[in-house]
């Protein structure tokens, strides 16, 4: 009698056990990580087995911030399987969220080795890398990926990287073959714009700019790039000064950029555009000048 009594109260620990865990469940799904992070633990209470329930408590520490709870906990579940690819992978993570992006970088290493094409493991692996200054190496890892997943989004992140990298011809060819899958992508327009700009491309640059003004009418950030191209190295002035207004309209206040193109000796319509700013309170005081030697009368 007793035998069956102990039978039951284990089935019994082991189905409250599962409610716990799909209630962790629910709760994490909901954003509502303390409250999973208690039903896991109340779940783990009952059946220490349900190795599950450990991995998704781990990953609700990492939500709420607790790094070091998680990796224990993930590194307790990888000695009872060392080639888990979701393990490895979840702990690569938790280490990058704690700030150690070499131990991050050696567990997405062990990822990589077992599965050499594991998606996420190539991007956290590459985004590491580019924060960590090694360019060339997350160009080299994002490249790898783009050529498995053909996701557009990663030529925007290798256009920025090469231009990062002092690249400007590749990363405009990533930039513009960005344009071509999304072209109506205000971010993706601003920076091949701000490229071509570098390279004194300045009509494309122009018509990248209009594109980009063409999704966000009021971005005053653009408007005044394309006012400065215009004001200095097109010397086109009605236009500029057009451009210019738009952009102080919009709410454009850089005093540094507006006293850099004030300074530009190629500017055109410098008194329109001082009169323009000083309407605005944008206007820096300028240095006052001694007066002028009265002409020697004869």
């Amino acid at each position: 009698m007793g035998l069956l009594t102990s039978c039951a109260s284990t089935v019994t620990a082991k189905q409250t056990a599962q409610v716990y865990y799909d209630l962790g469940n629910a709760y994490s799904r909901l954003g509502e990580q303390d409250k999973a992070t208690a039903a896991y633990l109340n779940a783990l209470k009952l059946d220490s087995s349900l190795l599950q329930a450990s991995y998704n408590l781990a990953r609700a520490y990492i939500e709420s911030g607790s790094f070091a709870k998680a990796v224990g906990l993930l590194e307790g579940l990888l000695s009872k399987d060392p080639e888990n690819l979701t393990v490895l992978d979840t702990l690569g993570y938790a280490y990058y969220k704690e700030g150690d992006g070499t131990r991050a970088l050696g567990y997405y290493d062990q990822v990589l080795a077992l599965s050499p094409v594991d998606e996420n493991a190539l991007y956290n692996r590459s985004m590491i890398l580019s924060e960590e200054g090694k360019g060339q190496e997350a160009i080299d890892g994002f490249q790898k990926l783009y050529s498995i997943s053909t996701d557009p989004n990663l030529l925007l992140l290798l256009g920025k990287l090469e231009l990062s990298d002092k690249k400007p011809d590749k990363g405009i060819h990533y930039l513009e073959a960005y344009r071509v899958a999304k072209p109506d992508d205000f971010d993706g327009l601003k920076v091949l714009a701000d490229a071509y700009r570098s390279e004194k491309l300045y009509d494309k640059a122009l018509s990248a700019y209009d594109a980009a003004i063409a999704i966000k009418p009021t971005d005053s950030g653009v408007l005044f790039s394309k006012a400065e191209i215009l004001l200095t190295a097109i010397q086109d002035e009605a236009n500029g000064l057009k451009a210019l207004k738009a952009a102080l309209d919009s709410g454009f206040a850089d005093r540094k950029a507006i006293n850099t193109l004030l300074a530009n000796p190629e500017l055109v319509g410098k008194h329109a555009i001082e009169t323009l700013l000083e309407s605005k309170n944008l206007l820096d005081a300028q240095p006052s000048r001694s007066p002028a030697t009265p002409p020697s009368k004869g």
